[in-house]
């Protein structure tokens, strides 16, 4: 009897010892698939951070859903070379 309860510990700790590295595989890529998704997002409206933590938070699939919704970022405004003030399109001929 003393035998097959030890066995029976065995058993149990290599069981949970691959449960642990299960969850630990499927966190690493959980968190793989969010950097992908920040990265995929950075010249996008939110920006890097926005989008990784919009997929941190609310599961990689809706973090992807609000990546191919939302628009890309505007043009940046081109600066005055005298005094670094933005300008507009029309200005940028006049310079």
């Amino acid at each position: 009897m003393f035998r097959q309860r030890k066995r029976q510990k065995q058993i149990d700790g290599d069981g949970a010892a691959r449960g642990g590295q299960i969850m630990i595989i499927m966190a690493l890529a959980y968190l793989g698939l969010c950097f992908i998704i920040a990265f995929l997002g950075t010249n996008r409206k939110f920006g890097y951070w926005g989008y990784f933590f919009s997929s941190l938070f609310l599961t990689p699939v809706v973090g992807a859903i609000v990546l191919l919704g939302s628009d890309k970022r505007s043009e940046t405004l081109k600066k005055c070379p005298k005094c670094a003030y933005p300008l507009d399109r029309a200005d940028v001929r006049n310079v």
